[in-house]
């Protein structure tokens, strides 16, 4: 996985985002359930949990508490919760995470603050 840090959608996702995006905006908080099939991108404050079959992007100013089941993630933004990913989960150096991690594989660039265990399984399993 690799970063343009002047648009955090990392180069693999170009092919996985769906033609739908929904968007949570900077001046937006929610609180509840999100389940798409569609890709998400937060920008603003998120309390619930997010279940998405699409791709998940946490801008750098966003904070989501709970938990985030999604195919591939990128977080730059902070994250009080658990991660469950199918696919990848990337963090870019602003990205704040306390929780768990399970996915099949990660990366994060430094700086990142990661207080989390984390489960990798490449495996499809």
């Amino acid at each position: 996985m690799s970063f343009d840090s002047e648009n955090i959608t990392p180069e693999f996702s170009a092919a996985n985002i769906s033609a739908q995006m929904a968007v949570i905006g900077p001046n937006t908080k929610i609180i509840g359930t999100i389940k798409t099939k569609d890709s998400l991108s937060v920008y603003g404050k998120f309390e619930g949990n997010i279940e998405s079959t699409g791709f998940l992007s946490l801008q750098k100013d966003s904070f989501v508490k709970g938990t985030i089941n999604c195919h591939d993630v990128l977080i730059a933004g902070k994250v009080l919760g658990d991660i469950n990913s199918t696919g990848k989960v990337g963090f870019t150096s602003t990205a704040v995470m306390k929780g768990k991690i399970r996915a099949a594989f990660m990366c994060s660039e430094f700086g990142a603050k990661l207080e989390c265990p984390v489960s990798l399984n490449n495996n499809g399993e």
